[in-house]
Protein backbone atom coordinates (compact mmCIF):
# COMPACT_ATOMS: atom_id res chain seq x y z
CA UNK A 1 0.00 0.00 0.00
CA UNK A 2 3.03 2.05 0.70
CA UNK A 3 3.87 2.19 -2.85
CA UNK A 4 0.40 3.69 -3.91
CA UNK A 5 2.18 7.23 -2.59
CA UNK A 6 4.68 6.99 -6.08
CA UNK A 7 1.29 7.97 -8.11
CA UNK A 8 1.50 11.11 -6.99
CA UNK A 9 4.61 11.43 -8.75
CA UNK A 10 3.92 9.47 -11.59
CA UNK A 11 0.87 10.89 -12.92
CA UNK A 12 2.07 14.87 -12.76
CA UNK A 13 4.95 12.91 -15.29
CA UNK A 14 2.23 11.53 -17.40
CA UNK A 15 -0.02 14.34 -17.68
CA UNK A 16 3.42 16.16 -18.80
CA UNK A 17 4.26 13.59 -21.10
CA UNK A 18 0.84 14.02 -22.56
CA UNK A 19 1.35 17.66 -23.22
CA UNK A 20 4.90 17.49 -24.39
CA UNK A 21 3.30 14.53 -27.10
CA UNK A 22 0.72 17.25 -27.98
CA UNK A 23 3.22 19.95 -28.72
CA UNK A 24 1.51 22.06 -25.99
CA UNK A 25 4.30 24.34 -24.74
CA UNK A 26 3.11 26.34 -22.33
CA UNK A 27 1.38 23.49 -20.31
CA UNK A 28 3.62 21.39 -20.54
CA UNK A 29 6.58 24.24 -19.12
CA UNK A 30 3.99 24.60 -16.65
CA UNK A 31 3.90 21.23 -16.00
CA UNK A 32 7.54 20.39 -15.74
CA UNK A 33 7.50 22.65 -12.65
CA UNK A 34 5.48 20.16 -10.72
CA UNK A 35 7.79 17.32 -11.48
CA UNK A 36 10.36 17.93 -8.65
CA UNK A 37 7.90 18.48 -6.13
CA UNK A 38 5.82 15.88 -6.73
CA UNK A 39 8.70 13.81 -6.29
CA UNK A 40 10.06 15.49 -3.34
CA UNK A 41 6.20 14.72 -1.89
CA UNK A 42 6.54 10.92 -2.74
CA UNK A 43 9.25 10.06 -1.35
CA UNK A 44 8.56 11.94 2.09
CA UNK A 45 5.34 10.76 2.48
CA UNK A 46 6.85 6.61 1.10
CA UNK A 47 9.45 7.46 4.29
CA UNK A 48 6.98 8.75 6.33
CA UNK A 49 4.97 5.82 6.19
CA UNK A 50 8.01 3.03 6.16
CA UNK A 51 9.77 4.98 9.10
CA UNK A 52 12.60 5.50 6.93
CA UNK A 53 15.52 7.99 6.70
CA UNK A 54 15.64 10.63 4.06
CA UNK A 55 19.00 12.53 4.02
CA UNK A 56 19.35 16.26 3.83
CA UNK A 57 21.41 15.82 0.61
CA UNK A 58 18.76 14.15 -1.23
CA UNK A 59 16.31 16.97 0.23
CA UNK A 60 18.65 19.54 -1.43
CA UNK A 61 19.10 17.30 -4.76
CA UNK A 62 15.29 17.55 -5.30
CA UNK A 63 15.29 21.07 -4.63
CA UNK A 64 17.97 21.73 -6.97
CA UNK A 65 16.21 20.25 -9.96
CA UNK A 66 13.28 21.91 -8.84
CA UNK A 67 14.97 25.43 -9.01
CA UNK A 68 16.67 24.65 -12.35
CA UNK A 69 13.07 23.69 -13.83
CA UNK A 70 12.07 27.16 -12.57
CA UNK A 71 15.23 29.42 -13.53
CA UNK A 72 14.95 27.68 -16.80
CA UNK A 73 11.21 28.17 -17.37
CA UNK A 74 12.32 31.61 -19.47
CA UNK A 75 15.32 30.09 -21.40
CA UNK A 76 15.50 33.68 -23.51
CA UNK A 77 17.05 35.53 -19.94
CA UNK A 78 20.39 34.34 -20.22
CA UNK A 79 21.56 34.86 -16.33
CA UNK A 80 18.56 32.88 -15.36
CA UNK A 81 19.82 30.01 -17.68
CA UNK A 82 23.09 30.08 -16.40
CA UNK A 83 21.07 29.90 -12.94
CA UNK A 84 19.63 26.80 -14.06
CA UNK A 85 22.46 24.74 -15.55
CA UNK A 86 24.32 25.24 -12.22
CA UNK A 87 21.46 24.07 -10.18
CA UNK A 88 21.19 21.03 -12.38
CA UNK A 89 24.69 20.49 -12.12
CA UNK A 90 25.19 20.85 -8.40
CA UNK A 91 22.20 18.31 -7.87
CA UNK A 92 24.31 15.97 -9.95
CA UNK A 93 27.66 16.11 -7.58
CA UNK A 94 25.19 15.99 -4.50
CA UNK A 95 23.63 12.71 -5.70
CA UNK A 96 27.34 11.58 -6.38
CA UNK A 97 28.14 12.65 -2.97
CA UNK A 98 25.26 10.65 -1.36
CA UNK A 99 26.30 7.42 -3.18
CA UNK A 100 30.15 7.30 -2.09
CA UNK A 101 28.93 8.24 0.91
CA UNK A 102 26.50 5.11 1.12
CA UNK A 103 29.67 2.75 0.19
CA UNK A 104 31.79 3.35 2.88
CA UNK A 105 35.13 2.02 1.69
CA UNK A 106 35.78 2.34 -1.80
CA UNK A 107 37.76 -0.02 -4.13
CA UNK A 108 40.26 2.44 -5.36
CA UNK A 109 41.19 -0.08 -7.60
CA UNK A 110 37.48 -0.54 -9.09
CA UNK A 111 37.12 3.15 -8.75
CA UNK A 112 40.15 3.82 -11.24
CA UNK A 113 38.77 1.46 -14.01
CA UNK A 114 35.39 1.61 -13.90
CA UNK A 115 36.64 6.17 -14.23
CA UNK A 116 38.70 5.28 -16.87
CA UNK A 117 35.94 2.86 -18.94
CA UNK A 118 33.31 5.68 -18.66
CA UNK A 119 35.50 8.24 -18.68
CA UNK A 120 36.36 7.31 -21.94
CA UNK A 121 32.83 6.50 -23.63
CA UNK A 122 31.89 10.13 -22.37
CA UNK A 123 35.48 11.73 -24.22
CA UNK A 124 34.65 10.56 -27.56
CA UNK A 125 30.74 11.70 -27.00
CA UNK A 126 31.38 15.16 -25.60
CA UNK A 127 33.98 15.18 -28.74
CA UNK A 128 31.60 15.31 -31.22
CA UNK A 129 30.33 18.26 -29.71
CA UNK A 130 33.70 20.46 -29.53
CA UNK A 131 32.39 24.17 -30.91
CA UNK A 132 35.49 26.02 -29.40
CA UNK A 133 33.42 27.92 -27.41
CA UNK A 134 32.73 28.37 -23.77
CA UNK A 135 29.30 25.76 -23.94
CA UNK A 136 32.24 23.28 -23.94
CA UNK A 137 33.82 23.51 -21.10
CA UNK A 138 30.22 23.66 -19.85
CA UNK A 139 29.59 20.05 -21.20
CA UNK A 140 32.92 18.60 -20.11
CA UNK A 141 31.83 19.92 -16.22
CA UNK A 142 28.61 17.80 -16.64
CA UNK A 143 30.80 15.19 -18.31
CA UNK A 144 32.87 14.85 -14.47
CA UNK A 145 29.55 15.32 -13.05
CA UNK A 146 27.89 12.27 -14.79
CA UNK A 147 30.99 10.06 -13.90
CA UNK A 148 30.76 10.86 -10.70
CA UNK A 149 27.47 9.49 -10.24
CA UNK A 150 27.92 6.59 -12.48
CA UNK A 151 30.90 5.71 -11.18
CA UNK A 152 30.09 5.85 -7.65
CA UNK A 153 26.77 3.73 -8.68
CA UNK A 154 28.45 0.71 -9.93
CA UNK A 155 31.15 1.01 -6.89
CA UNK A 156 28.16 1.09 -4.75
CA UNK A 157 26.09 -2.27 -6.28
CA UNK A 158 29.41 -4.36 -7.32
CA UNK A 159 30.37 -3.37 -3.16
CA UNK A 160 26.78 -4.14 -1.67
CA UNK A 161 24.65 -5.91 -3.91
CA UNK A 162 20.66 -5.81 -3.58
CA UNK A 163 17.92 -3.92 -5.16
CA UNK A 164 18.36 -0.63 -3.50
CA UNK A 165 21.73 -0.89 -5.11
CA UNK A 166 20.30 -2.10 -8.39
CA UNK A 167 17.67 1.04 -8.41
CA UNK A 168 20.30 3.89 -7.62
CA UNK A 169 22.58 2.25 -10.37
CA UNK A 170 19.72 2.26 -12.84
CA UNK A 171 19.15 5.86 -11.85
CA UNK A 172 22.47 6.94 -12.27
CA UNK A 173 23.01 5.50 -15.42
CA UNK A 174 19.39 7.22 -17.25
CA UNK A 175 20.64 10.09 -15.78
CA UNK A 176 23.71 9.80 -17.92
CA UNK A 177 21.58 8.83 -21.63
CA UNK A 178 19.16 11.97 -20.48
CA UNK A 179 22.14 14.31 -19.94
CA UNK A 180 23.62 13.10 -23.30
CA UNK A 181 20.08 13.31 -25.01
CA UNK A 182 19.48 17.01 -23.66
CA UNK A 183 23.21 18.07 -25.62
CA UNK A 184 22.15 16.40 -28.96
CA UNK A 185 18.46 17.73 -28.72
CA UNK A 186 20.51 21.03 -27.96
CA UNK A 187 22.60 20.82 -30.93
CA UNK A 188 19.55 19.17 -33.02
CA UNK A 189 15.94 19.49 -31.41
CA UNK A 190 13.42 17.14 -32.02
CA UNK A 191 9.70 17.01 -32.41
CA UNK A 192 9.50 14.48 -29.33
CA UNK A 193 12.45 14.02 -27.09
CA UNK A 194 12.45 11.27 -24.15
CA UNK A 195 15.02 13.47 -21.99
CA UNK A 196 12.44 14.24 -19.30
CA UNK A 197 10.90 10.93 -19.16
CA UNK A 198 14.50 9.33 -18.89
CA UNK A 199 15.78 12.02 -16.58
CA UNK A 200 12.28 11.98 -14.37
CA UNK A 201 12.71 8.05 -14.02
CA UNK A 202 16.70 8.47 -13.49
CA UNK A 203 15.48 11.00 -10.77
CA UNK A 204 12.82 8.40 -9.02
CA UNK A 205 15.38 5.29 -9.21
CA UNK A 206 17.91 7.72 -6.97
CA UNK A 207 15.67 8.78 -4.89
CA UNK A 208 13.48 5.65 -3.94
CA UNK A 209 17.29 3.76 -4.23
CA UNK A 210 18.78 6.50 -1.73
CA UNK A 211 15.81 6.62 0.99
CA UNK A 212 15.69 2.54 1.03
CA UNK A 213 19.58 2.44 1.02
CA UNK A 214 19.86 5.42 3.86
CA UNK A 215 17.73 3.22 5.88
CA UNK A 216 19.63 -0.55 5.95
Amino acid sequence: MEFLVWVIFFLVLGIYLYFEWNEKRIETQRIKLFLMPSLFLSAFLFAQIRQLYVPSALKMALLLGFLGDLLLFDKNKRALFMGGVFSFLAGHLLYAWIIFEMIGEVNLLLLFFASLIYGVILFFFLKKYDDHSGFFYLYCLYGIAVLSITVSSLSLLLETPGLESFMIFAGAHLFMISDMGILKDFKKPRRWSPVILLYSLGQFLLALGIVLGSSI
